[in-house]
């Protein structure tokens, strides 16, 4: 119940979120997220609470039509002044059948998230970004070379 959950909503410098039911896939998408955790994966916007004053310092980027939201949370993480509180609770459901962002990518946000992590996360999660993605890759390659045989 959404009276519920504003109860909670008391700091104006937290962002609060919570968990969605994802209707086609049937899974809740849910629990806390961690500054590593948001560079890979993001909050679902259905789920998050931001307070007035995020949109006093922020404000979406629209050269990422799909994952302006994912932005935000990148740089609010870096940003001392702001924290998430995830709060055990389904906030929504959440039609993943026919939204831009379950068919569609953001290449804009694609192609800039390695300099939004190095630009406002601290060093060494950049660093873990860069290990993840290229063990990623070496992933990817073995399982090549290993079906072509």
């Amino acid at each position: 119940d959404l009276h519920e959950i504003a109860a909670l909503l008391k700091d104006e410098r937290t962002v609060y979120y919570g968990d969605v039911y994802m209707t086609r896939r049937q899974v809740l998408y849910a629990g806390p997220f961690s500054a590593y955790k948001i560079m890979f994966k993001n909050i679902c916007q259905q789920a998050i609470f931001y307070p007035r004053c995020v949109f006093e310092s922020y404000s979406f980027d629209r050269r990422y039509k799909l994952w302006a939201d994912h932005a935000l949370n990148i740089a609010l993480y870096g940003d001392r002044t702001f924290r998430f509180t995830y709060i055990d609770k389904k906030v929504c459901l959440y039609n993943d059948h026919t939204g831009a962002s379950s068919h569609t990518e953001d290449a804009v946000f694609k192609a800039d998230r390695p300099s939004l992590i190095r630009t406002h996360l601290p060093s060494v999660l950049f660093l873990l970004y860069l290990l993840r993605n290229v063990a990623s890759r070496v992933k990817r390659w073995s399982a090549c070379l290993l079906t072509s045989r």
